[in-house]
């Protein structure tokens, strides 16, 4: 029954960390097109307190991307066999984009 537990604590600590890195991805990609488009001729056009505001978010989507990537640590830290899974899912997923090319 022991077992059967810590099979299940393990699950959970492997969906919580999958989801937390999915999160953060997405939130990596919405902040770099935030980025980009602060750096595009369009930010310009738009009011001092529009661009402000977005300042604030961009510093805010980063504070969120740094508490996302602590947690990640945390969970792999507390769980070292999610690193070796995510390291060979990351291989997995590279050797699968090369033969796509």
């Amino acid at each position: 029954m022991d077992n059967k537990k810590e099979t299940n604590s393990s699950k959970s600590a492997h969906t919580v960390h999958g989801d937390i890195s999915k999160e953060k991805t997405a939130l990596d990609e919405n902040k770099q097109k935030l980025m980009d488009f602060r750096q595009g001729p369009e930010f310009q056009t738009l009011s001092p307190e529009h661009q402000q505001l977005l300042e604030r978010q961009a510093t805010a989507m980063d504070g969120y991307s740094q508490a996302l990537g602590n947690r990640i640590s945390l969970f792999e830290r507390e769980n070292p066999e999610l690193v070796k899974e995510s390291s060979l899912k990351e291989e997995k997923d590279s050797k699968s984009k090369k033969k796509d090319e």
